[in-house]
């Protein structure tokens, strides 16, 4: 199987490169009207939520459990092939709102940064075969190089191919800041990591994914949605109890109503600031993962959200 690598990824000049309708001639790409943003945000189920359900058990819970879209993960279906997954979704007539994840752009030998940006390419390929409209990228950790080599140079340099590539199939890529535990494994570990690293990439299609999660440890997100809400991409979603003096993180993650974060708020603003993308029920939490039957918490969960758009209308 070839491997391209970061350095060689969109290297011909524009000039040279076949013509958009022969790159694309060998995918089967969802209707440009399949992906018109409704009025309404759409609730996705993020696959890590129900993470021993099979991938049939998620597409049969979009309808089941009235949600809107399904936002696919990678870790469900790495033994299959790009074409295997893209064939089984679009049997379904589900709609798709992001792929996660890509990255590892820093990790490893030389070898391991290649096949990390093969991968972000296929992905990037799928996105677009089912219809997904970003790409969510950990950047990954600095790796063998210093940090403030990886977040200036290598990590920007390696959005910017992958966003030009992903250009020719209006897809859009949304770097997500890894909250908690997980900062130690990227150099991007909060929105205003991730802000810094858009500029440098400066792409119109490149964003962020945000995980609700950050206000768990940055109290302050929710009154300074106007600074970064024209950046995102895609909205992470879960809940987690916060408390004592400090408002510290108490147990893993939960589904929205479930914890204390100031959910409501969020997404009341960020429609104020414009946003208009899709909010993803991303819930890492092993215990859930356990009791199988999540459908209950779903439909609840999708009561929640409608509930929230519908007060915001009628008070409209």
């Amino acid at each position: 199987m070839p491997h391209a690598s970061a350095s060689k990824i969109a290297s011909k000049p524009t000039a040279e490169r076949p013509p958009r309708d022969a790159r694309l001639s060998g995918l089967m790409l969802v209707p440009e009207e399949a992906k018109t943003q409704s009025a309404r945000p759409r609730l996705a189920l993020g696959q890590p939520t129900t993470r021993r359900w099979s991938m049939s058990d998620d597409l049969a819970a979009i309808e089941n459990c009235r949600l809107d879209a399904l936002a696919l993960w990678n870790g469900k279906f790495r033994s299959r092939s790009r074409r295997q997954v893209a064939r089984e979704v679009r049997r379904s007539g589900v709609a798709v709102s992001s792929l996660s994840w890509v990255g590892g752009f820093t990790q490893g030998d030389e070898f391991d940064r290649r096949q990390a940006c093969f991968e972000a390419l296929e992905a990037i390929k799928l996105a677009a075969e089912v219809g997904a409209k970003c790409v969510c990228v950990a950047t990954g950790g600095n790796g063998c190089f210093t940090e403030r080599h990886a977040a200036k140079n290598l990590i920007p340099g390696t959005l910017q191919k992958l966003a030009a590539y992903a250009a020719e199939f209006d897809v859009s890529i949304a770097v997500q800041p890894l909250p908690g535990h997980l900062s130690r494994n990227s150099v991007v570990r909060s929105v205003s990591d991730t802000l810094t690293l858009l500029e440098r990439v400066d792409r119109p299609n490149v964003g962020m994914a945000f995980p609700t999660l950050l206000m768990a440890t940055d109290h302050s997100l929710v009154n300074r949605v106007h600074e970064f809400a024209d950046a995102v991409k895609v909205v992470k979603l879960s809940d987690c109890r916060v408390s004592g003096a400090r408002g510290e993180r108490r147990g893993p993650g939960q589904l929205p109503g479930h914890g204390s974060l100031p959910l409501a708020t969020l997404i009341r603003r960020l429609g104020e600031c414009g946003y208009g993308g899709d909010y993803e029920l991303d819930v890492w939490n092993r215990s859930a993962w356990e009791r199988q039957d999540h459908a209950a918490s779903l439909r609840r969960t999708s009561r929640w959200f409608a509930d929230l758009h519908d007060g915001a209308d009628a008070a409209v």
